[in-house]
């Protein structure tokens, strides 16, 4: 029965060789491993919509392992995005909201799109983005940063826009404004002779920022750093120990090392998260 209903909008396999299917329900289209427990649950929603009874495992069963025999066999292959994708000269941000909505982004400007050419993937724990509106000025951002000219303020916005890339290049001169910003802190706290809680806060901001322009981490993995564990003192300094796999595929290492010392020992004495 279930091999004869009409499933899905599309079966396709990513390059490993999982496979995927697109499906519309509530009025927007949704993409899921053919194996996840949420397309499983829509599987068995549309048996029971049909005839009234619930699929038992003997006819669950078949029916995803020839979904993903089609996918994987027949369907062509897809890359599967997390939040951003490029396609067709343009940025696709995913919202991660109820209707599976994404803002394309282009040279001619930005809209929502209920059903983008590049498919998404969610990841437990991912939350919604509010929906784009139109007006404002990314001005507004500036009073809340510390930088000390409008130059500085340039290159944030220039790695905000590069962290909505899928890949790099990334922005060389960001990460050497956060290297200068650390550097700035150690030579005020020295010419004070004394150092305070907002050296060791212009350091962190430093690092921070050279640290993300070399590869765009994710939030949960920025917010999870901490010192004794991913901050380390080796010999009389500090250094980052960051796992790839925690900074994702991209990520080879930060290559400076830190020198937070001073700072670490003095305004931050206990082990407790970086940001």
């Amino acid at each position: 029965m279930l091999n004869d209903m009409v499933l899905c909008g599309e079966l396709f396999h990513t390059p490993s060789g999982v496979a995927f299917a697109d499906f519309i329900t509530e009025g927007h289209r949704e993409t899921w491993p053919i194996r996840s427990k949420r397309f499983r649950t829509w599987l068995r929603r549309r048996y029971y919509h049909a005839t009234g009874a619930a699929p038992g495992a003997a006819v669950l069963g078949p029916a995803l392992d020839l979904l993903e025999a089609r996918a994987q066999f027949d369907g062509p292959e897809r890359i599967v995005h997390t939040r951003v994708a490029e396609h067709g000269g343009r940025l696709y941000l995913d919202l991660a909201d109820e209707h599976w909505r994404a803002v394309a982004i282009g040279p001619d400007g930005w809209r929502v799109l209920g059903c983008p050419p590049v498919r998404f993937r969610r990841a437990p724990g991912m939350l919604p983005l509010p929906v784009p509106e139109r007006g404002g000025s990314i001005e507004a951002l500036q009073s809340f940063l510390n930088l000390s000219n409008q130059n500085d303020f340039v290159l944030v916005v220039a790695w905000l826009l590069a962290a909505l890339r899928s890949s790099g290049p990334y922005p060389l001169r960001l990460y050497l404004l956060g290297v200068e910003l650390m550097d700035r802190a150690v030579a005020d706290a020295e010419a004070a002779q004394r150092m305070r809680k907002a050296h060791a806060f212009q350091y962190r901001d430093g690092l921070v920022i050279a640290l993300l322009a070399l590869i765009p981490l994710r939030s949960r993995t920025l917010t999870a750093l901490r010192i004794g564990q991913h901050l380390v003192k080796t010999g009389d300094s500090w250094a980052l120990d960051i796992p790839a796999a925690a900074a994702g595929p991209r990520f080879s290492g930060f290559p400076r090392n830190v020198g937070a010392h001073r700072f670490v020992s003095g305004a931050i004495p206990q082990p407790h998260p970086w940001c």
